[in-house]
């Protein structure tokens, strides 16, 4: 085989992979994002907590008033417009950063340190403020 049949055969293969990749995007993604349950609110992340006794009623409370607080609602809604980041890991981020500029200027393992955060969501904020 000469070098330039080995080049088509590549570039045939870089081509074929790139149409499965393109025909996943566009089938399955959104069939899969109809198919998952949203996620709950923080409130009714909260409550759900409270029932399971996984926290106490002054934690509750706690909770609830960050869960109200203008502070955390501005860093949930730029956070939230993040793709895969849901209420609960943008309330978890609102928690852990006191504004959107800390979360701006957090470094990837930082905003890990978020409860529900890991690496891949980790990186997506990060590349978002970027």
């Amino acid at each position: 085989m000469n070098p330039t049949e080995m080049f088509s055969i590549l570039c045939l293969c870089i081509w074929a992979a790139g149409e499965a990749a393109q025909r996943r995007a566009v089938v399955v993604e959104p069939i899969k994002r109809a198919l998952t349950p949203p996620e709950p609110t923080p409130v009714e992340q909260l409550h759900e907590e409270y029932v399971a006794g996984e926290i106490g009623e002054a934690e509750l409370e706690r909770r609830l008033a960050d869960a109200l607080d203008e502070r955390t609602d501005a860093i949930r809604e730029e956070v939230e417009a993040v793709d895969d980041v849901g209420p609960i890991r943008a309330a978890e981020i609102a928690e852990t950063f006191e504004s959107v500029e800390a979360v701006r200027r957090a470094s990837v393992d930082e905003l890990q340190e978020a409860e529900h955060v890991g690496e891949a969501i980790a990186v997506d904020v990060h590349q978002h403020f970027r």
